[in-house]
């Protein structure tokens, strides 16, 4: 597993270059995190797809790692503003508890043969290393059942991104899907925030929630 190189893939990918794009919006600290957050993925993911269809992904995800670091850099002050903000600084620790729950739970798993999910976390293993191989073969089928269009290629684009740049290991994949699925923890506290009062006690609360 190359978990340090992994991660900081991840952090300079995750919201620089959303929030350098959204520097100028004045809108509510959380509400930006997660506006910053599901720009900088759109962005990777669309860069990622090109890079994909003309079959120079490993290139295109090494130049947007480089690209993400620049403008991590120039946006810091917009980062520095987000973390002075006490919602964002609540909410950052309750999301990685949840985060290192789920990454524990995982590792409790010996092997991933039980039941019809193994079939899940394969099929989008396949396809998130489908993307690394080129020329396409538009007639494969992932595990033996389906063709390319049955699922919708944002995440598994975004993983095959950072398996062109690390390698391939299941592992890495693993972790890469489970950090982008903890994601929805940032938007569902922000909604928690409009439909009631959000307090203290509230990102803790919801990191509870989806712990269960």
């Amino acid at each position: 597993m190359n978990l340090p190189v992994l991660i900081a893939l991840v952090a300079v990918a995750s919201v620089g270059p959303g929030l350098l794009a959204l520097r100028r919006w004045d809108w509510d600290p959380l509400e930006k995190l997660c506006a910053a957050l599901g720009l900088s993925f759109l962005m990777l993911f669309l860069w990622a797809w090109l890079g994909a269809l003309i079959g120079f992904l490993p290139l295109f995800a090494a130049l947007w790692s480089l690209a993400a670091v620049v403008m991590t850099v120039i946006a810091r002050n917009e980062l520095a503003g987000l973390w002075r903000d006490r919602g964002v600084r609540r909410a950052v620790p309750a999301w990685a508890g949840l985060l290192v729950w789920s990454l524990a739970l995982q590792a409790l798993l010996r092997h991933y043969g039980g039941a019809d999910w193994s079939g899940d976390w394969y099929e989008h293993y396949q396809r998130a290393v489908y993307f690394t191989l080129w020329p396409f073969d538009t007639t494969f089928e992932f595990i033996e059942l389906y063709l390319l269009p049955a699922r919708p290629p944002l995440m598994n684009v975004i993983s095959a991104s950072v398996i062109a740049q690390i390698g391939s290991a299941f592992s890495d994949f693993q972790v890469m899907m489970t950090f982008l699925n903890s994601l929805i923890y940032f938007p569902l506290l922000a909604l928690a925030g409009i439909v009631g009062r959000r307090n203290r006690y509230t990102p803790w609360i919801l990191a509870f929630v989806l712990a269960l």
